[in-house]
């Protein structure tokens, strides 16, 4: 089964992606929970809530929803440590 690789500008708000990090990514909580995501990891099911443009003085972001460690998140990653490919019909069932 091919999948996409999309370029940021093909990526759309309100989709369902798989998620695949160029490098080891960690995210904590208000609350300093931690949770990683390694190289070797797929993300499945990742929703994009909102694509933020770059500025002069902050990167290309992305605000997403997803499963992690049973919990449903939302998280904000930039842009260029993430590869998003869309999921097919089959895969969001």
């Amino acid at each position: 089964m091919q999948h996409q690789r999309l370029a940021a500008r093909n990526v759309r708000e309100g989709h369902l992606y798989r998620l695949i990090p160029r490098r080891s990514l960690t995210f904590s909580t208000l609350t300093g929970q931690q949770t990683q995501l390694s190289t070797g990891e797929i993300l499945l099911g990742v929703t994009v809530l909102t694509i933020i443009t770059a500025s002069k003085t902050a990167p290309a972001l992305y605000e997403l929803a997803a499963t992690l460690d049973g919990e449903q998140k939302v998280f904000i990653v930039p842009q260029h440590k993430v590869i998003l490919q869309k999921e097919s019909m089959k895969e969001q069932r």
